[in-house]
């Protein structure tokens, strides 16, 4: 609900150490592999849209997955789902190199009446639903540089996902929101050292425990959770624990499972430190020129490093 640790659209090493305090409310990335999906959304059939939306962004078909949205809010639009799908789509289009002001007025708007429906879910769904919510309103206010928006979004997601910590064990998507929660606060943690600032929040993590859910997380049925961990594993071992051979064994999968994803193909390119061995974007048949240009340039900029 989904990808880089950073927030910024454009992919680069992580730097700030706010953006580290942060990158656990990235969700993001998908992972479709012919399994069948777990039923984490109470309706059936719009879990069976939400995810088909999905499948179209990581599939890069980002007219498709606007179309899944509309189709989502019209016929169930008590249901935040929809307009948390037609708020990825228009992230989606921002990472990927279209940075039309209209992208950024519309994430607000989908976002701010998803947090309003999300009342209406079960529990564990709600809040689930509204951790996802909080981590697109945190990721689109760092990338606009408003920083104190990014701290209120990001204490509101921390309270949520300490009220779900109780039902990691029966809710699984919980795994996902708890591990990288663990990890990133942790890490960040140990960065600060006595002035750590998360003393602020009341936080108390552990590193050792968010890897396990998250690699707990890559073995799920459900596509979300397997994707999104084997993402931050990824990253993780690429540029915080400095172990490109781990970071390869889930970099792989992503790629093998959406070629034409080109983030994914992207950071597994990187991972594996190679160059420029084709055409990055001759293959997806809905990228703009805007989007075409971000990822030549990428991609150049790669492969002239090796």
């Amino acid at each position: 609900m989904t990808r880089i640790l950073t927030f910024a659209p454009k992919i680069q090493p992580v730097r700030p150490l706010i953006i580290l305090i942060l990158l656990f409310l990235n969700l993001i990335d998908l992972n479709a592999q012919g399994k069948q999906p777990a039923q984490y959304l109470s309706n059936p059939e719009v879990n069976r849209l939400f995810y088909s939306g999905f499948r179209h962004l990581y599939d890069f078909e980002f007219r498709s997955c606007e179309e899944n949205a509309g189709i989502l809010k019209r016929r169930f639009p008590e249901s935040p789902w929809g307009f948390v799908l037609q708020a990825e789509y228009h992230w989606w289009m921002i990472i990927t190199g279209d940075t039309k002001p209209e992208h950024g007025t519309k994430i607000g708007e989908e976002l701010e009446i998803a947090l309003i429906k999300a009342a209406t879910l079960p529990d564990q769904e709600g809040i689930f639903c509204k951790i996802i919510v909080y981590s697109l309103s945190s990721r689109y206010a760092l990338y606009k540089g408003r920083y104190i928006s990014v701290l209120e979004q990001l204490t509101k997601a921390a309270g949520l996902i300490r009220s779900g910590k109780k039902d990691v064990e029966t809710y699984e998507p919980f795994k996902l929101t708890q591990g990288l929660f663990d990890y990133f606060m942790a890490e960040a943690g140990s960065r600060f050292g006595i002035f750590n600032p998360l003393s602020l929040f009341g936080i108390n993590a552990d590193k050792k425990r968010g890897l396990q859910y998250l690699q707990q997380c890559t073995l799920s049925q459900d596509e979300i959770l397997r994707t999104e961990s084997r993402y931050f594993l990824m990253k993780i071992y690429a540029e915080l624990e400095h172990e490109p051979t781990i970071s390869c064994r889930y970099g792989s999968p992503l790629h093998q499972a959406y070629p034409d994803n080109l983030i994914f193909r992207w950071h597994c390119r990187v991972c594996k430190n190679e160059g420029q061995a084709r055409n990055p974007v001759q293959y997806t048949g809905q990228l703009n020129e805007a989007q075409r240009q971000h990822f030549q340039k990428l991609f150049l900029q790669q492969a002239n490093k090796n």
